[in-house]
């Protein structure tokens, strides 16, 4: 059976294409600080978001990319891809102080946090950055 066949036989299957990926990751720091597991529910983040994500962290001038905030990057991409806890409730907002997620994301999480929550997001997204970084290793390489 070729690709085509298979997704058009495939009814239920293709219900499960609709579905965004989760991922679970405790975060250590958290746990030892709460005193108990302090787990993370992250979930995928469709590619159109993604692309919008992008294009608001880039700054272009003349048609060419002059600066790519990565930073705001990784805040926004946390807004959408971390499923629990919610980081827009405004109960956790005004628990910790701020006005904002964004400032909620920069007050609570140090930078590996940051990156390790960022990083799995963009694997459940589809986005292997490890390949990535393997083929402008290679690139360099050669």
């Amino acid at each position: 059976m070729n690709v085509l066949e298979a997704m058009i036989a495939g009814e239920k299957v293709a219900s499960d294409l609709y579905e965004k990926d989760t991922k679970e990751i405790e975060l250590k720091r958290w746990s030892k600080i709460y005193g108990q597991k302090m787990i993370f529910t992250i979930q995928a983040i469709g590619p159109r978001r993604l692309l919008d994500i992008q294009r608001q962290c880039t700054t272009v001038k003349k048609g060419n990319i002059k600066d790519v905030d990565a930073y705001m990057m990784q805040v926004l991409t946390l807004l959408d891809g971390v499923k629990d806890p919610d980081l827009k409730n405004k109960q956790l907002l005004e628990t910790f102080g701020v006005a904002t997620p964004k400032e909620l994301i920069n007050k609570i999480f140090n930078a590996g946090e940051l990156i390790t929550l960022f990083t799995e997001i963009q694997k459940l997204s589809g986005v292997d950055m490890d390949e990535d970084e393997d083929e402008a290793e290679e690139e360099i390489k050669n």
